[in-house]
């Protein structure tokens, strides 16, 4: 079995390192900063200390692929969201080899993504999605930290394909050092994970502070609440599924309590990219509730408001202020 994944981020990075204890071939796509010569990769952090060793996976650069990777079984897109759509193209190529299209693993943030998939993956490709509550940060092309896991990795598909199509694969993870589960309602697991990220990482990011010192201040909580309002409520009209009664409900009833002791010392990807001035998955996120909003003709100005300044913030970054 072969799997390719696109993109050699903290996600990329991190699922080579936990899939390379199974039998499988795994390479994993780079645009940039790749490991010289043959290098291990190290993992750190809530779930151990974990060294692969060379070789195990096969680091790739993104030119070139069509002629050095073979079809793969399995692709995995962990790029950024504003991604996914510009990475499945770039493989067009090598799956024209394929005897039948792969299947299709998205473990973005936010909301949107994979219809963007779905409208241009090969006819016939099945596609799953990924909820991911564990907080991963690339300390370098071959090392990554994992510091914080609430949850194990939710598979599920949106499309309604079915579980046997993506058990090899969830087989190959059972071996590695992160655990995973097959959910038939990733519909709800994903926009409950939405419901997280829309509460914490934006407003992390332009506050600068890690997710336990959002919770620890009530003008921040105040926020978050403003904040899961909008989005209860457009998610209710617009995806048909009533995640919480309001926006306290959520905050103070699972968030805070359930989720917060588990994640409370991680930085958000958004705040790191903020950090590193590249452009972050905002539009997927505040950015998407507030396009849902406006499509529905419902108000969702705390939502509009956090997009506006994380787009400010990219252009100060990008701008080196």
């Amino acid at each position: 079995m072969h799997i390719l994944i696109l993109g050699a981020g903290a996600v990329g990075l991190g699922m080579a390192a936990a899939l390379s204890a199974a039998k499988s071939d795994i390479t994993l796509v780079t645009r940039g900063g790749m490991p010289s010569g043959e290098r291990s990769i190290r993992v750190t952090g809530v779930l151990g200390d974990h060294e692969i060793p060379p070789g195990r996976v096969a680091f790739l650069p993104a030119d070139g692929l069509a002629e050095q990777a073979s079809p793969p079984d399995y692709v995995i897109v962990a790029t950024k969201t504003f991604q996914v759509a510009s990475a499945i193209r770039s493989i067009a190529p090598l799956l024209e080899k394929s005897r039948r299209p792969p299947a299709f693993l998205l473990p973005q943030n936010g909301w949107g993504s994979a219809d963007e998939a779905a409208a241009i993956a090969p006819a016939g490709a099945m596609l799953y999605s990924a909820a991911l509550m564990t907080g991963l940060a690339r300390l370098s092309p071959a090392e990554v930290l994992i510091a914080a896991h609430a949850t194990p990795i939710r598979i599920g598909s949106l499309f309604g394909h079915p579980q046997a199509a993506i058990e090899p694969l969830l087989q190959d993870f059972a071996q590695g050092f992160i655990d995973v589960e097959y959910r038939e309602d990733i519909k709800t697991i994903i926009l409950n994970k939405f419901m997280f990220s829309i509460c914490l990482n934006a407003p992390g990011a332009i506050l600068r502070c890690a997710y336990g010192e959002m919770a620890a201040s009530p003008a921040r909580r105040e926020l978050m609440i403003r904040l899961a309002d909008e989005a209860v409520a457009v998610v209710r009209e617009v995806c048909g599924v009533a995640l919480y009664e309001d926006g306290a409900d959520y905050i103070h009833g699972t968030l805070i309590p359930k989720l917060m002791p588990r994640v409370a010392a991680h930085k958000s990807s958004m705040f790191q990219d903020l950090e590193a001035g590249r452009k972050t998955e905002i539009d997927y996120l505040n950015g998407a509730i507030a396009r849902m909003a406006a499509g529905a003709h419902m108000p969702a100005p705390c939502n509009e408001v956090m997009t506006s300044l994380i787009h400010a913030a990219e252009t100060g970054s990008s701008a080196g202020v």
